[in-house]
């Protein structure tokens, strides 16, 4: 056989492997489109999921939203008492927005008893300035607009005094009543309130501050 015919039959084989290639190629990428459009879901099967999800209760908002008050408060308790974080957000959520302020006050209560670190923020902009004096002994910043903020460590319960300590000492810090909200310490007197949108808010009285001042105190993300 002449060179010029086997050179002109490896030609058309690498021709022939070319072609197959190509086409497996193209018909992987097919395969693979397909399966895509195969897979993706219609509003309307988004929409039957969704009120599937909703049609399935949380069991354990079922247990917060008893009817009976005493089974209801008595599962926030348990479950803040738990020590796992989520079921702890659940049950502070769902005692801090209630409309009830009694469960709101039990909510905030069992909420301390974790011992959890507070965002507190104080409104000193009707000051002509802010001491240092005062910063240093709340450990708090000061922006641009005169608000200081600092985060505040609860301490244990005292049932002798009926109060939450400050952390790392035996003053009363947080006491809870039928009148409200109140926090004492060496520099501080406020007396707050929870908002409906599960905040403390009220005013204090602050050493090294002349006018009473706004303060907010943040539980819930």
């Amino acid at each position: 056989m002449s060179p010029f015919n086997d050179n002109h039959e490896e030609e058309m084989l690498r021709y022939f492997k070319l072609l197959t290639t190509g086409f497996v190629a193209a018909l992987g990428l097919t395969c693979i489109s397909t399966s895509v459009a195969a897979q993706a879901l219609t509003a309307e099967e988004i929409s039957r999921m969704l009120d599937e999800q909703a049609a399935t209760p949380n069991p354990y908002a079922a247990l917060l939203n008893d009817p009976d008050p005493q089974r209801s408060m008595g599962a926030m308790k348990i479950m803040m008492e738990s020590g796992d974080p989520q079921l702890i957000s659940l049950a502070k959520e769902f005692g801090l927005l209630s409309s009830n302020p009694r469960v709101q006050k039990e909510a905030l209560g069992y909420y301390l008893a974790t011992r959890p670190n507070l965002a507190v923020q104080f409104d000193l902009s009707k000051e002509d300035g802010v001491s240092s004096s005062f910063l240093n002994a709340f450990r708090a910043t000061e922006n641009l607009q005169q608000q200081a903020f600092t985060t505040w460590r609860i301490g244990e319960y005292d049932n002798k005094q009926q109060c939450f300590v400050w952390d790392g000492d035996d003053d009363c810090m947080f006491k809870i009543n039928a009148n409200g909200v109140f926090i004492e310490g060496s520099h501080i007197k406020a007396q707050l309130s929870i908002t409906p949108e599960g905040a403390l808010l009220g005013v204090a009285r602050l050493g090294w501050i002349d006018n009473p001042s706004p303060m907010q105190i943040t539980l819930l993300e």
